[in-house]
């Protein structure tokens, strides 16, 4: 059933004043009793007699279960890492069959300690990643209803004992030179409004990078190596099915019919880019078709016992099939989308019906495919009259397995989700919501064609996944610049703190973002953090005012919209911001000796901000600027982006800095 709660929509205005953040000084601070705030979180923290740490000394063993999920050794290394690291005590890590009765432990994950205590989550109830931390005498438990729920309670344990948060990668809050850490009385429990919530940064692209966020990436299963835009490449791979020496196996009426409105695209009869849902109206060959996605999901399954996440999802162009029998679905159903839900409803069923019968009954198991709700797909088969939503027919409701993936690329994420510029979008989630159990979102926080240039999606954020929230969606996808995969640098454009605070809102969706973005600012650039935020709030104000100004800056498809332009961006504002980055790097340069690493890693994140606004600079001005100040601006950009390991500007068709190094050398 879905899960649809109230909440008030909290908006982070463009007028946010800076913040001030103070972290513990001493972990005795943590003996307020912390206050619930809805009934999924529940956080009673209050003061026992004991300690976990008196005077540098601990007595402590971190416990996991004799045959650990690899989740759960993940999470007690962690704990013993941070802890050694802020007490320099470091704890020994022992399995559950290895305890006397006179230790004291911390326990982490579904050890034989906790399989008889009322506090154990659920996994129905608290999901793969909620959790419970727990005192019972002079022992800690911490448990999730999932292994990943796991790693978030240890992360969440090591944040009421040292004060840990993670900001990016090698940059974290932790109280080190901590000698004394009281134990306290805890009953907590945790529910995250998102079960699954990621970005796509290279500075999390892997899962144990979301981990440390408390991120769950959602875990679908490769189909021939594909995940994503899978169905043709995936499900049916054209060289299969559509392999003319290969007559057994050549089915045609599986792919696309082209329109006569396509001929500007490649078509030649076989490089064909979607399927066709009906198979051209052949029975046989739709049965054939349904019963081979069937049976590969069910590979799948027989090979690995966790799966049960899949994506079946069009390609990434607005290609669709034409033939009549498409014509005709989508002519009584009024939207492409009810030709998908058919098909992924009748792949489902025959999955379903096979783990009824001997041969399926050992993998049978909760299972589930998540379909792109994008292009030709955006819109739900519904009929809305005045708000008043109604379907044709119960078959294009989509059945307890398949999930559909709003992904509304026309959607403006620079203003809120409840704007009348976003009333289609808004719709839309309202209208998916209407025959799905569950959904999904594809958001968009980027400037596709310049990832150079900053979007501000602070204003949507918080109202956006609130409202996902409300909408029941289970997961949110949020795509940044693909220009900050791992191998391809810094994500400048203040992208680290919008990862952050999608990581934040994922577990609550109401928490304060205000105080948030304050803990952000002052953890990653410390001394530095006033000049720092006096350019994000300049900014955003920026943003705003063009906004309201200029109509061409909002709208749909807005951040593909070129924004370097002088109206925009006057001079003195970007060199007045420009005095802010020097005054941050003067503000950390005592790290140089005292602290050489830190150094680096903070004037990494402060440099890298610097690039867009020198981007700016250089692209607006290059031709109004002296030689003297042009060509420092061009150095220090080149440098900044080469240091950084920047490489990628625009996404569709890729385009490289090596244009733009080239012009900023000559």
């Amino acid at each position: 059933m879905k899960w649809i709660k109230k909440s008030m929509a909290i908006l982070l205005m463009a007028s946010v004043l800076t913040g001030v953040f103070g972290c513990k000084s001493d972990s005795e601070e943590s003996t307020e009793e912390i206050p619930e705030t809805d009934s999924t979180k529940q956080e009673n923290v209050l003061p026992t007699d004991e300690y976990l740490l008196l005077q540098g000394q601990s007595n402590y063993k971190i416990v996991h279960p004799k045959n650990a999920h690899e989740k759960e050794l993940f999470a007690a290394s962690e704990l013993r890492d941070l802890f050694r690291e802020a007490t320099n005590v470091q704890l020994s890590i022992v399995s559950d069959e290895e305890v006397v009765e006179t230790d004291k432990y911390i326990s982490i994950g579904k050890t034989k300690f906790v399989q008889d205590k009322d506090f154990l989550p659920s996994a129905k109830e608290y999901g793969t990643s909620g959790y419970v931390i727990n005192t019972e005498g002079s022992n800690v438990f911490i448990v999730g209803g999932g292994t990943t729920g796991t790693i978030y309670g240890t992360y969440k344990f090591l944040d009421y004992i040292l004060g840990y948060d993670y900001f990016y990668p090698e940059i974290y809050a932790l109280e080190k030179g901590t000698t004394n850490i009281p134990l306290m009385d805890y009953d907590v429990s945790i529910i995250p409004d998102l079960e699954y919530n990621s970005m796509r940064y290279g500075t999390n692209a892997t899962y144990t990078q979301h981990y440390k966020y408390s991120m769950q990436r959602l875990p679908t299963t490769a189909i021939n190596g594909e995940t994503g835009h899978s169905a043709v490449r995936g499900w049916f791979p054209k060289s299969v099915y559509l392999n003319e020496n290969d007559m057994a196996n050549y089915h045609p009426n599986w792919y696309m019919l082209p329109g006569a409105d396509d001929t500007d695209r490649v078509f030649d009869g076989t490089n064909v880019s979607q399927l066709c849902f009906t198979a051209r109206g052949n029975e046989t060959e739709y049965a054939a078709m349904v019963e081979t996605a069937a049976k590969t999901m069910q590979t799948k399954m027989m090979e690995d016992s966790e799966a049960f996440m899949f994506d079946f999802s069009m390609t990434d162009d607005w290609n669709w099939c034409n033939c009549d029998a498409c014509r005709s679905v989508q002519e009584k159903y009024g939207k492409e989308s009810a030709l998908v839900i058919h098909f992924l409803n009748d792949m489902t069923e025959t999955v379903e019906t096979w783990m009824g019968t001997e041969e399926g009954k050992p993998y049978e198991r909760e299972f589930y495919v998540n379909f792109y709700a994008y292009f030709m797909l955006v819109d739900a088969p519904v009929k809305n009259n005045n708000g008043e939503l109604s379907v044709v027919d119960d078959s294009v409701k989509c059945n307890k397995h398949v999930i559909p993936q709003l992904a509304d690329i026309e959607m403006d994420y620079t203003q809120s989700i409840h704007d009348e510029i976003n009333a289609d979008s808004k719709q839309r989630y309202e209208e998916w919501s209407y025959v799905s159990e569950r959904m999904s979102g594809y958001i968009y926080s980027a400037r596709y064609n310049d990832y150079l240039s900053p979007l501000d999606t602070f204003n949507d954020m918080q109202a956006l996944y609130q409202f996902s929230e409300e909408m029941g969606l289970m997961y949110i996808y949020n795509l940044g610049t693909g220009g900050a995969d791992q191998e391809k640098g810094f994500p400048t454009g203040w992208c680290a703190l919008r990862i952050y605070l999608a990581a934040k809102l994922g577990i609550d969706t109401s928490m304060d973002m205000n105080a948030a973005i304050d803990k952000f600012f002052k953890g990653v650039y410390l001394d530095a953090a006033e000049p720092m935020r006096k350019i994000f709030n300049e900014w955003r104000f920026t943003e705003e005012y063009n906004s309201k100004t200029y109509p061409e800056y909002v709208g749909k498809n807005s951040y593909y919209r070129d924004v370097k332009q002088e109206k925009y961006y006057s001079q003195s504002l970007l060199e007045r911001w420009k005095g802010y980055f020097d005054e941050a790097l003067e503000a950390i340069e005592y790290l140089k000796t005292s602290d050489p690493a830190r150094y680096a890693r903070t004037r990494d994140m402060i440099v890298g901000e610097r690039v867009y606004v020198n981007y700016y600079y250089y692209s607006i001005y290059k031709l109004y600027l002296p030689t003297e100040k042009l060509s420092a601006v061009k150095k220090e950009l080149a440098d900044d982006i080469e240091h950084l390991g920047i490489t990628i500007m625009v996404e569709s068709p890729q385009k490289t800095v090596e244009g733009l190094l080239a012009e900023l050398r000559g």
